[in-house]
Protein backbone atom coordinates (compact mmCIF):
# COMPACT_ATOMS: atom_id res chain seq x y z
CA UNK A 1 0.00 0.00 0.00
CA UNK A 2 1.24 2.75 -0.67
CA UNK A 3 1.36 6.70 1.28
CA UNK A 4 -0.76 9.20 0.38
CA UNK A 5 1.06 11.87 2.11
CA UNK A 6 2.95 15.02 1.01
CA UNK A 7 5.99 15.51 3.51
CA UNK A 8 7.29 18.44 4.36
CA UNK A 9 10.70 18.05 6.11
CA UNK A 10 11.86 21.52 8.02
CA UNK A 11 15.55 21.78 9.67
CA UNK A 12 14.93 22.48 13.24
CA UNK A 13 18.61 24.03 13.71
CA UNK A 14 17.75 27.12 11.99
CA UNK A 15 15.97 30.25 13.94
CA UNK A 16 14.08 31.61 11.12
CA UNK A 17 10.87 33.38 11.55
CA UNK A 18 7.45 31.94 11.03
CA UNK A 19 6.74 33.42 8.23
CA UNK A 20 9.86 32.17 6.48
CA UNK A 21 9.51 29.18 7.61
CA UNK A 22 6.09 28.73 6.07
CA UNK A 23 7.31 30.23 2.69
CA UNK A 24 9.84 27.39 2.19
CA UNK A 25 7.42 24.62 3.62
CA UNK A 26 4.86 25.96 0.98
CA UNK A 27 7.80 26.18 -1.66
CA UNK A 28 8.90 22.33 -0.77
CA UNK A 29 5.33 21.46 -1.14
CA UNK A 30 4.81 22.99 -4.41
CA UNK A 31 7.98 21.67 -6.09
CA UNK A 32 7.42 18.07 -5.18
CA UNK A 33 3.41 18.46 -6.60
CA UNK A 34 5.02 19.30 -10.12
CA UNK A 35 6.68 16.57 -9.94
CA UNK A 36 4.06 13.63 -9.45
CA UNK A 37 1.55 12.69 -11.78
CA UNK A 38 -0.87 9.96 -12.41
CA UNK A 39 -1.34 7.28 -9.35
CA UNK A 40 0.60 9.63 -6.62
CA UNK A 41 -1.43 12.85 -7.58
CA UNK A 42 -4.80 10.70 -7.54
CA UNK A 43 -3.97 8.72 -4.42
CA UNK A 44 -3.00 12.00 -2.92
CA UNK A 45 -6.30 13.92 -3.83
CA UNK A 46 -8.97 11.68 -3.23
CA UNK A 47 -7.15 11.45 0.45
CA UNK A 48 -8.00 14.89 1.01
CA UNK A 49 -4.68 16.19 0.42
CA UNK A 50 -3.16 14.94 3.52
CA UNK A 51 0.35 16.70 4.30
CA UNK A 52 2.80 16.11 7.20
CA UNK A 53 5.42 18.32 8.76
CA UNK A 54 8.54 16.88 10.09
CA UNK A 55 11.42 18.54 11.57
CA UNK A 56 15.23 17.48 10.75
CA UNK A 57 18.33 18.18 12.81
CA UNK A 58 20.31 20.23 9.93
CA UNK A 59 21.16 20.46 6.20
CA UNK A 60 23.00 17.18 6.20
CA UNK A 61 19.77 14.86 6.98
CA UNK A 62 18.10 17.53 4.35
CA UNK A 63 20.46 16.26 1.66
CA UNK A 64 20.68 12.58 3.28
CA UNK A 65 17.33 12.08 2.82
CA UNK A 66 16.78 14.15 -1.01
CA UNK A 67 19.61 11.52 -1.91
CA UNK A 68 17.56 8.29 -0.23
CA UNK A 69 14.29 9.47 -1.95
CA UNK A 70 15.76 10.07 -5.71
CA UNK A 71 16.98 6.48 -5.09
CA UNK A 72 14.12 4.93 -4.30
CA UNK A 73 11.97 6.88 -6.91
CA UNK A 74 9.94 9.00 -4.60
CA UNK A 75 9.32 12.50 -5.86
CA UNK A 76 10.97 15.13 -3.90
CA UNK A 77 12.41 18.74 -3.98
CA UNK A 78 14.90 20.90 -2.21
CA UNK A 79 14.46 24.16 -1.19
CA UNK A 80 18.05 25.97 -0.47
CA UNK A 81 17.65 29.82 0.51
CA UNK A 82 19.58 33.03 -0.43
CA UNK A 83 22.96 31.35 1.11
CA UNK A 84 22.41 28.43 -0.91
CA UNK A 85 21.32 26.28 2.52
CA UNK A 86 19.71 23.49 2.17
CA UNK A 87 16.35 24.30 4.49
CA UNK A 88 13.03 22.37 3.30
CA UNK A 89 12.46 19.34 1.38
CA UNK A 90 9.16 18.09 -0.10
CA UNK A 91 8.89 14.35 -0.46
CA UNK A 92 5.94 12.78 -2.68
CA UNK A 93 3.30 10.25 -2.00
CA UNK A 94 4.68 6.75 -2.16
CA UNK A 95 5.83 3.31 -0.23
CA UNK A 96 8.91 4.58 0.89
CA UNK A 97 7.99 7.60 2.04
CA UNK A 98 8.67 6.55 5.62
CA UNK A 99 11.93 4.42 4.94
CA UNK A 100 12.92 8.13 3.92
CA UNK A 101 12.00 9.99 6.45
CA UNK A 102 12.66 7.54 9.58
CA UNK A 103 11.78 8.61 12.80
CA UNK A 104 11.77 12.12 12.66
CA UNK A 105 9.48 14.33 14.76
CA UNK A 106 6.58 16.35 14.23
CA UNK A 107 7.66 20.01 13.80
CA UNK A 108 6.92 22.01 16.36
CA UNK A 109 7.35 25.64 16.96
CA UNK A 110 9.48 26.57 19.98
CA UNK A 111 7.84 27.89 23.43
CA UNK A 112 4.21 27.68 21.48
CA UNK A 113 4.47 24.00 20.59
CA UNK A 114 2.12 22.13 21.43
CA UNK A 115 1.53 18.35 21.27
CA UNK A 116 -0.40 18.61 18.79
CA UNK A 117 0.96 17.07 15.14
CA UNK A 118 1.06 19.60 12.31
CA UNK A 119 -1.14 17.89 9.77
CA UNK A 120 -3.22 19.79 7.32
CA UNK A 121 -6.07 18.04 5.48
Amino acid sequence: MRDCSLVVVLRGDLRLDLDTLVIHACHAGLGTLEDITGFELDAWQEHQYSTVVLECTGEDALVRMESLALGVGLSCFLVRDARRRAVALGLGPGMDLWRVTGRLQVWQRGDDASDDPVVVH
